[in-house]
């Protein structure tokens, strides 16, 4: 570019310089010519001469003067423009990070733009424009392929190459990667007079590509690692699945079984109630058959009276009469008492408030005649009319299981005057009953297990083990109290609590509500 400049420059001072000589030779000869041909005294000629002399010097030096001012602002703007554009160029390159070169191949002298200096990392001054210098600052591990680069365009007669290296920065022993592309100028007769390059710093596209390189490598590494995990995973889940799968087989055949245990315990529970049902209809039976036998003597010793009367002629109609009321009274009494064990029989189906004490003596009126058959007496005692607003009948079965619970054990003991001892009480806002007996007490070692479910020291066949079961159930569950027992001084005592309806309230329902049977 410097020699292009000063190429041009020569030539506009030749034009200058013939344009002066032209012009100086014309003048001169026409001058003279027209001088010599008006003027023939020699001293005239002189001073025409002179004149002709300064007045030539004049006129040349303002036209020198005129065409030099013109080609120095013409120059002035040109290098402004250049300059300019020279630095538009320069901003460019360093934008880009892209960089030019020239090398004069005939005279080994090498041009660098701004630019390539920046990545390279040299300033002008410190650096020898030359190809060998250039190969100085290349890696020491890049040289030889870059020099093999060039040297192969050169040999091969090719017009370009492209290779991408590494240099080092003096200063700071930075590594730049750079990418960089030739293209060789010919002359005439095909020799390669210049190269012309570019270096683009591509460092950051490589360091983002290594760094890309890197994330990509960690993440195949996460992704074998995640891999890895998720397949000890899956072959634990086909493990655990294999053992639900053993487990649900194992609980389907443990579930059949239950369901045919379940069904045999049903048939046996089933047969149990059956039996107490049996076994509660023949003691119903028997307190019927209680009930009725002073009835049938007094109607037997009635129709023998009837006979007598008749035989011995006493026998009229007011004798008829009599007879017939007094037969159609007992047999009366004989058909309420079995509509009072059907009533005493029949579950409730709601609960409605009752007193426990009319309960107590409604049980005890129709119990107590086949409990004094078996020589066991029966003492109530009572404190205050406490009212329960609960399920009647299911409250008097209990009293009926503890009742003949406690006679059988006195039967079974063979205690000398058997006593069941009743006591009823208010306490607390509670209804407190207690059933206790003289037979003895229960073995500790069972005292926990009473209340299970077909549990009985009964002997086989006497006992199904569901009364106390039932009755602990109604009393805790269907009313909300309690049962518990314990061996009191001189035998088992039973005792039960439920929530009583307070003072006006309960004699109001009591009234209201629930009609109750007296005992006769």
């Amino acid at each position: 570019m410097k020699n292009g400049r000063a190429s041009k420059t020569h030539l506009v001072a030749l034009r200058i310089v013939a344009i002066y000589a032209s012009f100086s030779a014309l003048w001169i000869y026409l001058s003279d010519h027209i001088v010599g041909l008006l003027v023939s005294d020699p001293d005239t000629l002189i001073s025409i001469s002179t004149f002709k002399g300064i007045l030539f010097i004049l006129l040349t030096s303002w036209l020198l003067f005129r065409l030099i001012l013109q080609y120095v602002d013409k120059s002035e703007r040109a290098n402004s423009t250049v300059r300019e554009s020279e630095s538009r160029m320069n901003k460019a390159e360093e934008m880009a990070h892209l960089g030019s070169w020239e090398l004069d191949v005939v005279n080994n002298v090498l041009t660098w733009s701004d630019e390539v200096y920046r990545i390279f990392g040299l300033a002008p001054q410190a650096f020898a424009a030359t190809y060998e210098a250039f190969l100085d600052v290349v890696h020491p591990d890049d040289r030889a392929a870059v020099d093999a680069a060039y040297s192969a365009s050169l040999k091969d007669a090719s017009d370009s190459y492209e290779i991408g290296h590494r240099v080092v920065r003096r200063s700071t022993g930075e590594i730049r990667y750079v990418l960089e592309k030739c293209e060789h100028i010919r002359d005439c007769d095909g020799r390669i007079t210049r190269s012309l390059g570019m270096v683009y710093d591509i460092t950051e596209s490589m360091r983002a590509a290594e760094a890309l390189k890197k994330a990509n490598e960690e993440l195949e590494e996460r992704v074998a690692q995640r891999t890895e995990e998720l397949e000890k995973s899956r072959q634990e889940l086909e493990k655990q699945n294999r053992q639900l799968r053993d487990t649900y087989r194992e609980l389907e055949l443990e579930t059949a079984e239950r369901i045919r245990a379940l069904r045999e315990l049903r048939h046996k529970d089933q047969m149990l109630i059956q039996q107490n049902r049996l076994a509660a209809m023949g003691e119903m039976l028997g307190n019927i058959a209680h009930q009725w036998r002073q009835p049938l003597n007094v109607l037997a010793l009635m129709v023998q009276e009837m006979g007598l009367r008749f035989e011995v002629g006493e026998w009229n109609k007011d004798h008829l009469d009599s007879y017939v009321a007094k037969t159609m009274e007992i047999l009366e009494h004989m058909s309420q008492t079995i509509e009072d064990f059907r009533n005493f029989s029949t579950p409730s189906k709601e609960k409605a408030p009752f007193s426990v004490n009319d309960l107590i003596a409604r049980t005890l009126f129709l119990f107590e005649q086949s409990f004094g058959a078996q020589g066991v007496s029966i003492k109530v005692s009572t404190s205050g009319n406490p009212v329960i607003n609960g399920f009647r009948n299911e409250y008097g079965q209990v009293l009926i299981n503890l009742l003949t619970n406690a006679r059988d054990a006195l039967v079974e003991q063979g205690t000398k005057d058997p006593v069941i001892y009743v006591h009823s009480r208010g306490e607390q806002g509670k209804s407190v009953v207690t059933v206790a007996d003289n037979a003895g007490g229960i073995d500790e070692k069972i005292m926990d297990r009473i209340f299970d479910a077909y549990f009985t020291t009964k002997d086989h066949g006497k006992g199904s083990g569901i009364g106390l079961f039932m009755s602990k159930s109604i009393i805790e569950k269907s009313m909300g109290g309690h049962i518990t027992v314990r061996n009191a001084e001189r035998g088992a005592e039973f005792t039960i609590e439920v929530p009583a309806v307070p003072g006006e309230a309960a004699l109001r329902n009591l009234t209201e509500n629930a009609p109750f049977l007296r005992p006769r």
